[in-house]
């Protein structure tokens, strides 16, 4: 058996997404969007935050673990989810979906990893830029 050391790492935000209540018609905030929800798993730190925002909600009839099975769910049989805003936003825009009235708004960062002690500096910092740039593009819609 063979070890490796994979060596210092650096970790930086890249960015934040804002994961937002959408439902396939006009609602009011719970229990209205309940009945029809899709929960997606956006991992621990959603899943604690989503339990102390809807402490009384049951287990939700549909589960899955990708956002966009989640969000194809709910526009082929209506419904309501948390989906990041960037990706709804078309939909939104198109009267497809809407945002769902005082719900809250969680934040789901994604971070960069890489090596602190890059063996090519200069490939690292352009690869940097360009995902920033990305990020950037991203976040702005």
């Amino acid at each position: 058996m063979s070890s490796s050391s994979a060596g210092p790492c650096a970790v930086e935000t890249l960015l934040v997404e804002k994961l937002v209540l959408v439902s396939t018609r006009p609602r009011k905030v719970a229990p209205d969007w309940v009945a029809d929800y899709v929960f997606v798993d956006w991992g621990e730190d959603f899943l604690v935050r989503h339990r102390q925002a809807f402490p009384e909600m049951e287990t939700p009839a549909v589960s899955v673990g990708l956002g966009a099975m989640g969000l194809q769910h709910i526009l082929a049989n209506g419904g309501s989810g948390y989906f990041p805003l960037r990706a709804v936003q078309p939909l939104l825009k198109d009267k497809r979906l809407y945002r769902v009235a005082k719900a809250p708004v969680f934040q789901r960062p994604a971070y960069l990893v890489y090596s602190a002690d890059p063996s090519d500096q200069d490939l690292l910092d352009q690869a940097l830029e360009g995902l920033s740039h990305a990020a950037r593009q991203a976040a702005d819609g």
